[in-house]
């Protein structure tokens, strides 16, 4: 065996496998065990062929394993490397793409260079490689099955803790949450945008549904807004700086939610369109050859990275590349026609589900006017501040979408449904400097079937939606908690 170890290069296979296990046992409950064998297969295919490409240049197995090994660690460490330089050095050039690139090529040149003209055997570094990984992936596969074997969680008493309880003669209506990213309230818009948006809240009050004056988000983020308003509950990080794992905190926190948890213990069906990953339900992609779901694991990667920042920085026209803006700066358009279309769909289905619709409108980039006529390529680079305009006709096109969605709805389902609008935040991109509140202030309107709307107080915000919710529809008792944002970086 010791022999074994020290002349195969074994590690070819045990890297890509240690990487996978180990992405799959960090976040067991969402990638699917066909995924992670699928994604295993890319990366081990991958492994090979960089091997025999590198072998037409050594012309030996070992050297052009080896070769094959430091390509694979730089694609599969580079965002945590990365993200190890933004976090400890902020701002520092170490961590930029202009540093690391050309340092990587030259490292990865001399690793080359010494590959070629080394003499000595490799047994004691393959024996090393080989030794270390079957180490990591055996402490893995302890984990694995640890969490596996591990006391399953009881949903009831999950949800006893947070004083949630069964409602078995609760009438259970559908429930679509219908996230409008970045729409702000109408006092911001007044205030801010110089327009009034009351003829809008009129259309909705007059359809039944119920506005919530001066609304406001708990964080002017997404992915923190979302995570809290699904957890019913503030979010437990520090909120100094901005860091990968505060961000992957989030993630989790959405992917597992309580909310989620409650309303499937009462027999509901769960639909995802919107743009976060849950459990067996990831978010619609059609861009990438990788399985959905398997984002979890390559999202710190190099090519997961990489294709992440390209798209930022020609959406933000710091690259002029015109058929990648072109294609880019659709991608929203798209998903919010697709998102449109699956949740009116859903309405002439069977009842007892809850519908999570995550439309990116009025959200940048802006595509029509508010007669609906589409914006110019040019103008659909990401916006910033100065384009208030942009936003408010943007806004008004957005208004007559949602308006027929709701119609739709209502008029399509089998029972009453709960119809629940809701800004994750205020606006964000101001033109001069404005009060922090202004980043909070958003939109807040729900349909209830009995249209009591005693309990949807003014300026509630985001954190008690639910809360409000449940009681009311659930009768459940849960208190609320005090109203408050938590402004994070701009």
């Amino acid at each position: 065996m010791l022999s074994f170890l020290k002349n195969k290069p074994i590690f070819l296979f045990l890297l890509p496998f240690f990487f996978v296990l180990h992405g799959f046992t960090e976040y067991l409950d969402q990638v699917p065990v066909k995924d992670a064998l699928w994604l295993l297969l890319l990366y081990t295919v991958a492994s090979i062929v960089l091997t025999g490409l590198f072998w037409l240049f050594f012309h030996d197995l070992t050297r052009s394993s080896l070769a094959a090994f430091c390509v694979m660690v730089f694609h599969f460490f580079f965002g945590t490397v990365q993200d190890l330089f933004k976090n400890n050095f902020p701002g520092a050039f170490i961590s930029r793409y202009s540093f690391i690139l050309p340092f990587s090529l030259l490292l990865f040149i001399i690793i080359i260079v010494w590959l070629k003209k080394r003499k000595k055997p490799f047994t004691k570094i393959i024996a090393y490689l080989n030794i270390l990984l079957l180490v990591l992936s055996a402490v893995d596969m302890a984990r694995l099955v640890s969490k596996t074997l591990g006391v399953k969680e009881d949903i009831n008493i999950t949800l006893s803790k947070k004083g949630l309880h069964p409602c078995n003669n609760c009438n259970k209506p559908d429930i679509y949450f219908i996230i409008l990213d970045e729409y702000t309230g109408n006092t911001a818009l007044r205030d801010q945008y110089d327009f009034d948006n009351t003829s809008f809240e009129t259309a909705l009050t007059q359809k039944g549904f119920h506005v919530v004056k001066e609304s406001q988000s708990n964080y002017n983020s997404t992915p923190y807004s979302v995570a809290s308003t699904l957890n019913m509950n503030y979010l437990q990080l520090d909120m100094k700086t901005e860091n990968a794992g505060n961000l992957n905190y989030c993630y989790r926190s959405i992917a597992d939610n309580i909310v989620l948890k409650f309303l499937k213990a009462e027999g509901y069906r769960f639909f995802n369109y919107s743009i976060f990953d849950f459990p067996h339900h990831p978010a619609i992609n059609h861009d990438s050859f990788l399985p959905a779901n398997t984002r979890f694991i390559t999202s710190q990667t190099f090519l997961g990275r990489v294709r992440k920042d390209i798209r930022f920085n020609i959406i933000n026209g710091k690259w002029n590349c015109r058929p990648l803006l072109k294609k880019f700066t659709a991608g929203h358009l798209h998903n919010n026609e697709n998102f449109l279309k699956l949740t009116k769909n859903s309405a002439t289905q069977k009842s007892q589900r809850f519908i999570y619709t995550h439309l990116m409108m009025p959200h940048a980039p802006y595509y029509f006017d508010s007669k609906g006529n589409p914006a110019p390529l040019e103008k659909l680079v990401e916006a910033h501040a100065g384009k208030e305009k942009d936003y408010v006709e943007y806004l008004q096109y957005c208004n007559k979408k949602i308006l027929e969605m709701a119609e739709y709805i209502l008029a399509s389902s089998p029972e009453p449904p709960v119809i629940m609008l809701l800004g994750d935040h205020g606006g964000r991109r101001f033109k001069n400097p404005v009060a922090d509140k202004y980043y909070f202030l958003n939109l807040n309107a729900i349909y209830l079937p009995g249209k009591n709307y005693n309990a949807f107080y003014d300026s509630m915000s985001s954190v008690n939606l639910f809360r409000v919710l449940f009681n009311e529809q659930f009768q459940q008792q849960i208190p609320l908690l005090k109203d408050s944002t938590v402004y994070l970086w701009k």
